[in-house]
């Protein structure tokens, strides 16, 4: 009802893209309290529209079409056709995520190539890294077979984190057994809460470094699995 705001039919399908759950009571509530839990009309608010807006408690996108049109001679009544565009939102994420990836990608080829100082060629593709995911600390850490130790051999950090590559000589490689399975399925390690971690001393470790998250990733050389870049 365009005089008061309020809803006056939803169809079930509708409810259902809403959360709006068989028997929760509905009427009367304005059609703003409903379609995007505001407590007061809409600034953008017109008699026709298109608009798109995000439910977090649902994660969902969804797409509104307004069309105003009268009954009775002089009642107004606003129609909203609301259509879940989740799916479409996703695709045009895992595009724009796809194009950042490979311009990433370019950068760092790019930064092999002219830099002919292999150190500084590294260090620059850890600043791409350490940028691209806005990261306290990358490190390069290389297995040592013959002695049974893992060394950090490169380390960037961001502004204010302090470097601790010198803490990070000559680990056991057993700390990172745990590890193992993954890198050699040529999978990445995620560590979201050091509570997941098995190894005592690693966890000990980790919480020495302050570290609270982790990504590693595994390198080889050619079939050998190398060591791992840690974010």
């Amino acid at each position: 009802d365009m005089d008061n705001y309020e809803v006056v039919y939803m169809t079930e399908k509708l409810k259902e893209q809403l959360g709006i759950a068989p028997g929760q009571s509905w009427n009367g509530k304005k059609c703003y309290e409903i379609f995007k839990g505001l407590q007061e009309p809409c600034e953008d608010c017109s008699l026709n529209y298109v608009t798109e807006f995000y439910k977090p408690e649902q994660d969902k996108w969804l797409r509104i079409e307004s069309h105003s049109y009268c009954m009775d001679g002089n009642h107004h009544y606003r129609g909203e056709w609301i259509m879940d565009v989740t799916d479409e939102h996703k695709r045009v994420e895992e595009i724009e995520k796809r194009l950042k990836n490979k311009s990433v990608v370019l950068q760092a080829l790019r930064t092999l190539a002219n830099e002919k100082d292999g150190k500084k060629a590294i260090d620059s593709l850890l600043q791409i890294i350490i940028e691209y995911y806005n990261a306290d600390r990358v490190n390069v850490f290389e297995f040592e077979y013959n002695t049974g130790v893992v060394d950090n051999t490169h380390e960037f950090c961001n502004e204010g984190v302090t470097a601790e590559i010198e803490e990070c000589q000559e680990i056991p490689i057993e700390y990172a057994k745990e590890w193992m399975e993954a890198f050699k399925n040529h999978e990445e390690v995620f560590i979201t809460s050091l509570e997941a971690v098995q190894h005592e001393k690693l966890k000990e470790l980790l919480q020495l470094l302050g570290v609270s998250q982790l990504l590693a990733v595994p390198i080889y050389r050619g079939e050998e699995l190398g060591g791992f870049i840690s974010i």
